[in-house]
């Protein structure tokens, strides 16, 4: 809630900044409040505010591609809860100095930049979300996990409804340092509520901190960006690698697309012949993360519970809503219209949820914290240059036909689609054989002879090391068929079940 009030408040501060110090008193009290009726200086605010945009999201997010690197695997060792509060007090650290900037006769673009770079070097959102998601893994099995981590976005999103709302309220009263105390208050809660009311996922967490005869566990250790790389070079068997490769890549090509948007969308908004007063557009993301999260607490059931949907099926989905929106707000010029365009994306979140499930099912559980942290690397990657990109291409057509950035962006999911798409099929035909293990759910099949021991039959990947060790049986993906299902996991007993009696005729 609180980075949602910030986001978009950060934006309109510099947008406004941009024009105040770009002009002399006397004419940017003319000028910066009737830019429509100044089309030259109109276009020179909006692309200055670009170039500062880019600058803005370069030092909020650069620390945090680094910090990634690390914070996964060293929060597999140290526990959830201190990746979770450190962002947190990053943001109160930021604010501060923007409140600082908003007083009289202070460099203000500067303090901005070096608040959002002080928020960056403590982790921003992406390690939250990473810690969160790693959280969420911890307790939850494969069966329950996509609904989990879609209940777990939900809320995200409802928060950020929550707070674009209330900031976009706000704007229309109160000046930034307003909204700018009520986000250090909410962050400041939010470690409390960490601190003394979370449970620690990690059983037995070592120590981030010296503590008597115990070492800590640092934080930038080459090890921790090692065992985060390794988790998508690291040679797997039937081509999961792959496949963790290719969702890797549509996740952060579809964070790439909604951070550009993001900013243009706020540029596009306030130029003619829409012209948005400021707190218009904190209405508009207040619908687009309300929309967003409806689809998590009640699309993503449907889909999952009612429908039985594959996880591929679902991003699919998402990419479909993604295009129809990018189109509709291509050809906007009405407010009525970039409104119901948000509205109509909703389901794109559930791009996030999918892929997110998918490799959370794919990596073994001592990986999931480093796929999440390696994750929010791409995506926090991603911000920075989607920003870099989509910014200079607006800057470059906005002449021309503002709305060219998007239809860019809607050409590029069209290209995401037909590669999930082939990607879907070869997971499927790999799972129809049994040969992609960690797409399987758990299930079970009952025995011809009821005398055999099934105690070490598991969902979970534990092999022993024993000379008549056998594989735990893994099931069949439930994308197919039952039918289909039940004859190929008989075949799959039966074989087992004949090794099992070899292993014990070679004990015997």
């Amino acid at each position: 809630m609180a980075q949602s009030m910030l986001e978009p408040t950060a934006r309109l501060f510099i947008y406004e900044t941009t024009c105040k110090q770009g002009f002399t008193d006397t004419v940017n009290k003319t000028v910066c409040g009737h830019l429509k009726e100044f089309p030259e200086y109109e276009n020179m605010v909006q692309e200055l505010s670009a170039e500062y945009l880019m600058a803005y999201k370069v030092l909020l997010n650069v620390p945090v591609i680094i910090l990634s690197l690390f914070c996964g695997a060293w929060s597999d060792k140290v526990g959830r809860k201190l990746p979770i509060m450190l962002p947190c007090l990053g943001n109160i650290f930021s604010v501060l100095l923007y409140m600082l900037g908003s007083a009289p006769r202070m460099p203000t673009m500067v303090l901005i930049m070096i608040g959002s770079g002080l928020s960056g070097i403590f982790g921003k959102s992406a390690v939250i979300t990473m810690a969160l998601h790693s959280y969420v893994a911890d307790v939850t099995d494969k069966a329950n996990r996509t609904r989990r981590l879609g209940k777990l976005l939900g809320m995200n999103f409802f928060g950020y409804c929550c707070g674009s709302l209330l900031a976009g309220a706000l704007l229309e009263v109160v000046n930034f340092n307003v909204i700018f105390t009520i986000v250090t208050l909410i962050n400041g809660i939010a470690v409390m509520v960490t601190l003394c009311c979370m449970e620690e996922s990690v059983q037995n967490p070592q120590t981030a901190f010296p503590s008597g005869d115990q070492k800590p566990t640092f934080l930038f250790k080459l090890t921790n960006m090692r065992d985060s790389l390794l988790v998508v070079f690291k040679r797997r068997e039937n081509n999961a690698r792959c496949y963790i490769c290719m969702l890797f890549f549509i996740i952060v090509a579809h964070q790439t697309c909604k951070s550009g948007e993001q900013d243009i969308s706020m540029l596009y908004v306030k130029r003619s012949p829409l012209d948005w007063p400021r707190s218009w557009y904190g209405y508009l993301l207040a619908i687009e993360y309300a929309a967003s999260g409806l689809a998590q607490f009640f699309m993503l059931p449907i889909l999952t519970n009612v429908l039985k949907l594959k996880d591929s099926t679902i991003i699919m989905t998402g990419i479909t809503f993604k295009f129809t929106r990018l189109m509709m707000i291509s050809f906007a010029d009405k407010s009525w219209m970039v409104y119901l365009s948000m509205v109509i994306g909703g389901p794109t979140s559930l791009i996030v949820a999918g892929v997110k499930s998918i490799l959370s099912k794919t990596v073994h559980e001592d990986e999931i914290g480093k796929t999440f942290s390696l994750l929010s690397c791409g995506e926090t990657l991603s911000n920075l240059f989607g920003s870099i990109i989509i910014n200079n291409i607006y800057v470059a057509t906005v002449n021309i036909y503002p709305g060219f950035a998007f239809l860019l962006d809607a050409a590029f999911y069209f290209i995401l689609f037909i590669i999930m798409l082939l990607l879907a099929r070869d997971m499927d035909i790999n799972a129809q054989y049994g040969l992609l293990k960690e797409f399987s759910p758990s299930c079970k099949s009952e025995s011809p002879d009821e005398n055999i021991d099934r105690s070490s039959v598991s969902s979970t990947p534990k092999y022993d090391d024993g000379p008549g060790a056998i594989e735990p049986i893994q099931p069949i993906n439930e994308n197919i068929g039952a039918d289909e299902t039940m004859h190929l996991q008989r075949g799959v007993i039966d074989k087992r079940d004949k090794m099992f009696y070899d292993s014990v005729s070679k004990r015997d």
